[in-house]
């Protein structure tokens, strides 16, 4: 009874990310058109809580929610999904994949929403090169690009 969250909503459409466009439902939204995204992962399905007293009668389990992607297109569509991430394989994976996105050119992330990229990228390696890239390209200052990465070690 206790042992998993109240999901407290319905699950319902669709988020698949493939190698050319998003599909949200049942639209398809190529990454050419996609002006800004932003990913956020928190939780997935069966990870612990922490066991404090307060939640002594609560669940012990996150559901997998909390989990959002932001997306503007260039045309001024707007999508902020909510999603469940059901294993922490699914987890490692989206963090994965939009790193690979965000590396390749694909997504372009505007230099103050740098902050908001979930942790396992900022400790890739890759990242590190992304930034000493956009340092010496000047899209970022270096005082900038040590704040984002000091989180690091």
């Amino acid at each position: 009874m206790f042992d998993y969250e109240k999901l407290n909503s319905d699950i319902i459409g669709d988020l698949i990310f493939e190698k050319d466009y998003i599909q949200i439902n049942k639209e398809k939204i190529p990454y050419r058109e996609i002006q800004k995204m932003e990913l956020y992962t928190n939780y997935y399905k069966g990870e612990r809580r922490y066991p404090g007293s307060s939640s002594f009668f609560g669940p012990g389990n996150y559901i997998g929610k909390y989990n959002y992607l932001k997306l503007r297109c260039f045309d001024q569509r707007i999508f902020n999904p909510e999603f469940q991430i059901m294993s922490k394989q699914d987890l490692k994976s989206v963090n994965e994949l939009y790193a690979k996105l965000l590396l390749s050119g694909k997504i372009k992330l505007y230099s103050h929403s740098l902050h908001k990229v979930p942790q396992p990228i900022k400790q890739a390696p890759s990242f590190l090169f992304y930034i000493i890239k956009l340092v010496d390209e000047k899209t970022i200052g270096k005082e900038y690009s040590e704040r984002i990465l000091n989180d690091r070690y």
